[in-house]
């Protein structure tokens, strides 16, 4: 079975600045077999802090084993130029599950300045996944204002690249990059804050890198010069597959 985003991923989940342990509300349903990535972002504590996620659970009665996707988490703080975190979670699930939800708990609550989201949840379902995800991972681990571009060299075939970004700087989100989109099965994956000023999105390749050893870059050609937070995960397939068409990916 080749590498493919499943039918069961839900629409992103809003992150509130009330609280540090956020509970989606869009729940899904995975099947057998899947393995599960959060791609998780939030503003970060007032005034600047580090910002952490400090565990992911779930609300089966047999938990899954979260983990974190070992080098995906950026939180490098600049003062007010730069708060909050991108980071990657992670867990096989083997049995197939129902109105499935999962609770992010970040080390403190996240701060958008008077309004929400404060933050973003994405799920993303795969099938034909590896159960042991232990690809590369490529964070931005920068203070100073760019636009969004960052790459990531492949450790096996037909694997697939994902990311995601906060623009601290303004709520403006993305112009994906050649090959590249921000829609995940047919939705969206842009959280948008124009009131105060921050936004998040996840975006991916169009189809899976056939080689090991490829250089593969994820960009936005805008906005431009924002301070912003930039994680990248490889994504491990079971075994050799085909590419993914992009009309997989957009639900068409």
């Amino acid at each position: 079975m080749a590498l493919a985003i499943d039918s069961s991923t839900p629409a992103p989940d809003n992150v509130t600045r009330s609280t540090a342990a956020i509970t989606t509300t869009n729940t899904f349903s995975p099947p057998a077999g899947s393995v599960i990535f959060l791609f998780i972002s939030g503003t970060g504590p007032s005034p600047a802090a580090t910002q952490t996620v400090t565990g992911v659970s779930d609300n089966l009665g047999v938990h899954l084993g979260w983990a974190l996707f070992t080098g995906s988490r950026d939180n490098v703080q600049s003062g007010i130029l730069l708060g909050g975190n991108t980071e990657v979670w992670w867990a096989a699930c083997p049995s197939a599950q129902s109105n499935m939800t999962v609770t992010v708990t970040f080390n403190s609550a996240n701060s958008s300045s008077s309004s929400n989201p404060a933050g973003m949840i994405q799920p993303i379902v795969f099938t034909g996944a590896a159960t042991t995800q232990n690809g590369n991972a490529s964070i931005r681990n920068s203070t100073a204002s760019a636009t969004p571009s960052q790459t990531l060299v492949t450790s096996a075939a037909n694997s697939w690249v994902f990311g995601i970004v906060q623009n601290f700087t303004n709520g403006t989100g993305p112009t994906a990059g050649a090959s590249q989109t921000n829609t995940i099965d047919g939705t969206s994956s842009i959280v948008l804050n124009a009131s105060d000023g921050d936004a998040f999105w996840v975006q991916t390749t169009n189809s899976t890198t056939s080689s090991s050893g490829t250089t593969v870059t994820l960009n936005d050609t805008a906005p431009t010069t924002i301070a912003h937070h930039f994680s990248m995960v490889e994504v491990l397939a079971a075994s050799t597959g085909g590419m993914i068409p992009l009309q997989w990916i957009a639900g068409g």
